[in-house]
């Protein structure tokens, strides 16, 4: 399972962007993020074809899959859900369609109870609440 976010176990910087201004004013090695909207498809496009690793956040507590499949056709290197029960099901469909992108659970680390949650379900990683700002 990966963990990022812990204040003990390094991981890439994630920076929150709105457009391609945001990438050009990011580091090379960090991880720039927008919401998992059919209006950022463009930028996931962008990001795709200039190299630039990319995650996107479901806000939402109902996943669209079309929307889901859609920024899939752009590798992201993340899906980052703050719903437990919208992680599990986009585990399922990587799972099933061999997905290169991680799906990732943003929660409170010190929450043992999500930790077992995640375990028995099998979500790729977990990543801190702190480190990405949901709203």
């Amino acid at each position: 399972m990966l963990i990022l976010g812990h204040p003990l176990i390094p991981s890439s910087r994630f920076v929150f962007i709105k457009n391609t201004d945001g990438i050009h004013s990011s580091a090379n090695n960090d991880i720039v993020y927008f919401e998992a909207h059919p209006k950022n498809l463009e930028l996931a496009q962008y990001c795709c074809e200039n190299s630039v690793h990319f995650s996107v956040v479901f806000l939402s507590h109902k996943i669209e899959t079309d929307t889901f499949f859609l920024f899939n056709a752009f590798k992201p290197h993340y899906y980052i859900f703050k719903d437990i029960k919208q992680a599990i099901l986009a585990q399922s469909h990587a799972t099933n369609y061999l997905l290169d992108s991680k799906i990732l659970f943003s929660m409170d680390l010190n929450d043992t109870d999500l930790w077992e949650i995640c375990a028995k379900n099998q979500i790729d990683g977990v990543i801190s609440k702190d480190l990405i700002l949901l709203k």
